[in-house]
């Protein structure tokens, strides 16, 4: 085939090298021998994402239960002071609002349902807490428990609730009113 019979479009033919077959064996093993090439970046890419994993579950963790702080076991507890400092005013406050009992509920004990968690006076109590301050109200007119339903509330503690009032008999009344 002549170049006045190729198609201008059609690629060039590779050239032949000029280097023999054993000059070509001998750049070949001297790569081979070489090893593989590593950036160096490489390793600075992977310790940045480390250092980044680290900061993000420093800032993010408490957040979701992880680590100190958060929700999960390790975290919180009461507040000390450090060695050597005796406890600062606003320490003892927290110490002492920490440890106190609630006090006797008034009428109504306004409860409210907050997904699966049972809140009163926005502190979280149990199902056998509610009933013990429910039946600690005294008497009086309108009803002793007054329960307000969030959106988020589940049925299973909506009807848990319903059943432990019922049970001691007690006078209550939920908003939105059940079906």
């Amino acid at each position: 085939m002549t170049n006045s019979d190729r198609n201008p479009r059609d690629p060039v033919p590779p050239q032949a090298d000029p280097l023999s077959l054993q000059d070509q064996i001998r750049a070949v093993q001297e790569v081979r021998q070489a090893g593989p090439r590593r950036r160096p970046t490489s390793k600075l890419l992977i310790g940045g994402a480390v250092l980044a994993a680290i900061v993000a579950l420093w800032q993010f963790g408490p957040r979701f239960g992880w680590g100190p702080g958060g929700k999960g076991p390790g975290g919180g507890g009461q507040v000390e002071a450090p060695a050597g400092r005796a406890p600062l005013l606003d320490d003892t406050a927290r110490l002492a609002s920490s440890t106190q009992k609630p006090e006797a509920p008034q009428r109504p004990l306004r409860v409210t349902i907050d997904g699966n968690r049972y809140l009163v006076g926005d502190k979280e109590v149990d199902l056998a807490a509610v009933t013990r301050m429910a039946a600690q109200v005294p008497p009086g007119e309108g009803p002793a428990v007054e329960v307000k339903r969030n959106g988020t509330s589940r049925v299973k503690a909506e009807q848990d609730l319903k059943e432990a009032i019922d049970r001691e008999h007690i006078p209550n009344t939920w908003m939105p009113p059940l079906d």
